[in-house]
């Protein structure tokens, strides 16, 4: 979980990167690798689905964590439409958040920063798509072809938005702005800058 603080705005970012992305998962495979390999000094045997298990709950704490640190949640997703694992994982959360307010509610254990955090009022939730991909794909140059590509785009996605996070089992994570749940935009070179455009 990294952490930026924007001074200008008074706004801290947070940024939750998967432990099975790039660089990092290639680390721990060789990590892995190494342990395995005949004549490691490790006698110790490696479960290997265990070792996933155990790094994809660490993940999901982690985005929960930000979850309830969040005025404002930015799902980014690479393809034109919502990752379905993505969506499973929220799904998961929800049920997760759900369990700990419970439990939270039968223990006699005073959590005070714990129920803090899961009193405070829920993100809001906005879904960007880059299509900076199918710009290229599409060969379109010209500010007004991207632009009409980018609306049409706009309006599929935002259908499907709703139909995906309106359901009820996500009210307890976050919640949709009527209007514009999803963004459809061009990050090229420069993320941020298309972000917050």
């Amino acid at each position: 979980l990294e952490a930026y603080y924007d001074r200008h705005h008074a706004t801290i970012y947070l940024n939750v990167i998967s432990l099975f992305e790039g660089p990092m998962f290639l680390n721990m495979c060789q990590s892995i690798e190494s342990t395995l390999a005949p004549g490691s000094n490790s006698e110790e045997e490696v479960d290997v689905e265990a070792w996933i298990r155990s790094h994809e709950s660490a993940e999901m704490k982690l985005l929960l964590h930000a979850f309830l640190l969040s005025n404002v949640v930015f799902l980014v997703q690479d393809e034109l439409q919502i990752d379905l694992e993505c969506l499973e994982l929220l799904k998961n959360l929800a049920t997760i958040k759900s369990i700990l307010s419970t439990q939270l509610e039968k223990t006699d254990a005073k959590m005070e920063s714990l129920q803090r955090l899961l009193a405070s009022p829920v993100p809001s939730l906005s879904v960007i798509f880059d299509a900076t991909k199918y710009i290229k794909e599409a060969k379109l140059s010209l500010a007004t072809e991207i632009d009409s590509f980018i609306n049409e785009t706009q309006k599929k996605v935002e259908q499907q938005c709703r139909s995906f996070l309106r359901r009820s089992q996500f009210e307890s994570l976050f919640q949709s702005p009527s209007s514009q749940v999803a963004h459809v935009v061009d990050l090229g070179a420069s993320p941020l800058e298309a972000v917050l455009n």
